[in-house]
């Protein structure tokens, strides 16, 4: 049973895009030094 669906907050950091979803608001029985980060897609050039 999926008991909350968080949002990310997406953000450029140089050529990658950034979705976080932890730390957040809704689970704050989170450490604050725990990070749960999605990036890319991206393609990166050869070499």
């Amino acid at each position: 049973m999926i008991e909350l669906l968080i949002d990310q907050r997406r953000s450029r950091l140089t050529s990658f895009d950034v979705g976080r979803v932890l730390p957040s608001r809704k689970r704050h029985m989170v450490g604050p030094f725990i990070f749960f980060d999605h990036i890319g897609p991206v393609e990166l050039p050869k070499g």
